[in-house]
């Protein structure tokens, strides 16, 4: 019985699907940043019942805003995580007042927990460039280590 060294084939099949998903990744849909890297707000709110995701995206959807994000969460789906992207810093309160506006209209009692969250695009593309330098860094030391 012999024995086939097949590495030379699984480090082909391998660096072949990394070039694959990197040239989809680039040239494909793109990679998909959040609002930590494109910049935009994030706010959370408490609305003390029951969430209806389509109830607050429609509120969003009535403010003509290009790109938004809801999320539920909490232990009884009562509370909501609003990401907006491609917000001006000045539009901020004009913002976030007239949502509040249109969500207390279906929940009276809402209230904000944790702050609202601003990233400037200038603070976005520092994340970004500091994001790849460690990607970078970190495969040039495991390259070394190995």
């Amino acid at each position: 019985m012999t024995v086939r060294n097949h590495s030379k084939i699984c480090l082909i099949i391998s660096a072949s699907i990394m070039v694959l998903a990197l040239i989809l990744s680039i040239c494909g849909a793109g990679i998909n940043m959040g609002i930590d890297f494109d910049g935009g707000l994030s706010m959370q709110y408490d609305l003390k019942a029951t969430a209806d995701k389509a109830a607050v995206e429609k509120v969003l959807s009535n403010m003509d805003l290009p790109s938004y994000t809801v999320t539920v969460q909490g232990a009884q789906d009562n509370e909501i995580n609003v990401r907006i992207k491609d917000v001006k810093e000045e539009d901020i309160q004009t913002l976030q007042a007239n949502f509040e506006n249109g969500l207390t209209a279906t929940y009276p009692e809402l209230t904000g927990i944790g702050d609202v969250n601003y990233v400037g695009p200038v603070a976005g593309e520092t994340l970004v460039r500091n994001a790849i330098i460690s990607v970078l860094l970190a495969l040039l030391i495991i390259f070394a280590y190995i």
